[in-house]
């Protein structure tokens, strides 16, 4: 499986609803730049799985092999399930790719970055995740 470990995702910082600690001075520019925090994103998704084009059998196909590794870690596990029973399912495997959306891509690389290199997640960064997954309506 290879995954980027070194890639650093840096779309959030685009989007100030993801970073709404930005300083007034640059928040309306960075607002009319919103679209390029979407085009980073998809960027880095494909990085992250060293593709070079968007191809949805690949990305999923990487996915569940990554799911496979993943699955072995307690706290990420709940949060599948957590975010999983948004849509009223109960398969972690759902809850994982939807882990790889937009609004949790980058948090959820940090984790999988740190279970691929350390064999374990940082409870700060598991923490931010589980946060962040909470508030899906």
């Amino acid at each position: 499986m290879n995954y980027n470990t070194n890639l650093k995702c840096t779309y959030q910082y685009y989007d100030p609803y993801i970073s709404p600690d930005l300083p007034k001075s640059i928040k309306k520019e960075v607002e009319d730049l919103e679209s390029m925090s979407e085009i980073l994103y998809q960027a880095e998704l494909l990085q992250v799985f060293y593709l070079s084009e968007y191809n949805y059998e690949k990305i999923n196909e990487k996915i569940n092999e990554l799911y496979l590794k993943m699955e072995k870690n307690k706290e990420l596990k709940e949060i599948m399930k957590n975010v999983a029973s948004k849509i009223l399912s109960e398969d972690e495997t759902t809850g994982f790719m939807i882990l790889f959306s937009y609004s949790f891509f980058y948090l959820l690389h940090e984790c999988i970055c740190d279970f691929l290199v350390h064999k374990t997640v940082a409870r700060e960064k598991i923490e931010k995740l589980k946060k962040a997954s909470q508030v899906i309506p």
